[in-house]
């Protein structure tokens, strides 16, 4: 059996990971089984449970922002240690890929990096061209969520899309689930927009508060399932407060039943 190390920033509910867990479900655990190393510890609600049920073990490393020779260490130790011949780093840019050095260092032969984003801004932008062709000449297989984050992380050197597998069974609809969900919502009789995404720029939640309070101005009735968390939820929240419409926005957090809060939707917006 092969154990697969894969880095990754944490095991919360966000995008690259549950692409990962899509993944690590499907897969034949008997011939390949995954490994993670972490920079946050699981909170309560992540992926870590269920990992661990799979057969994953789960290894906690310094991030790079408490010294770099930490996490180099770290990285390099634990694949030299645990004897990793395949390391696969998902990440949004190059410097996240600098984990394919040390890992080579600690001796693993295959070195994924694949690429779940297409643009940064700010010191990220010039660290990510900065290190482009260290991580190319450091990634054996280069992988990509589409063609753009593709171009974005290798430039002009060749990779594979490997499109966001999801299980769509799991999304058939259910119009029990829909009248239990919005029951317990108390929204039976509303027009309900939502979104499932991590409160950053990209995704631009705030803008979706504006869709909401212009659609109420003309049409009301609607409420809006900000599913999530991340850095800008606490100024959505106060732009919620500042339009008048904190009664028609919730604010739900990390959750673990999505598939059922989008049987309660009527218009999802990405």
């Amino acid at each position: 059996m092969i154990r697969a190390l894969h880095i990754i920033g944490s095991l919360e509910r966000a995008g690259i990971q549950s692409f990962v867990m899509n993944l690590y479900r499907t897969i034949d655990r008997n011939k390949i089984q995954f490994d993670f190393a972490i920079y946050n510890a699981p909170t309560e609600n992540s992926y870590a449970e269920e990992a661990k049920k799979l057969g994953a073990r789960i290894f906690l490393i310094p991030p790079k922002n408490e010294g770099f020779s930490r996490n180099y260490r770290a990285i390099r130790d634990l694949v030299r240690n645990e004897r990793y011949e395949v390391v696969w780093r998902g990440c949004s840019n190059c410097f996240a890929g600098l984990d394919l050095v040390a890992a080579k260092a600690g001796g693993a032969r295959k070195r994924i990096l694949h690429s779940h984003n297409t643009h940064v801004k700010g010191a990220n932008l010039l660290l990510h061209y900065l290190f482009r062709p260290l991580c190319n000449a450091y990634a054996t297989q280069r992988l990509s969520c589409g063609i753009k984050a593709g171009q974005w992380m290798f430039g002009k050197r060749s990779f594979q899309v490997i499109p966001n597998g999801i299980d769509t069974g799991k999304f058939k609809y259910n119009e029990e689930v829909r009248k239990q969900y919005r029951a317990d919502f108390s929204i039976q009789n509303r027009f309900v927009i939502g979104s499932v995404a991590r409160f950053d720029e990209q995704k631009n939640q705030g803008f979706m508060l504006n869709v909401l309070d212009e659609y109420n101005r003309l049409y009301g009735n609607a409420v809006l399932l900000l599913v999530g968390d991340g850095p800008l939820k606490s100024e959505c929240e106060r732009k919620a407060k500042e339009l008048g419409i904190e009664s028609d926005v919730l604010f739900l957090g990390r959750r673990a039943d999505v598939a059922e809060l989008m049987q309660t939707m009527d218009v999802f917006i990405m």
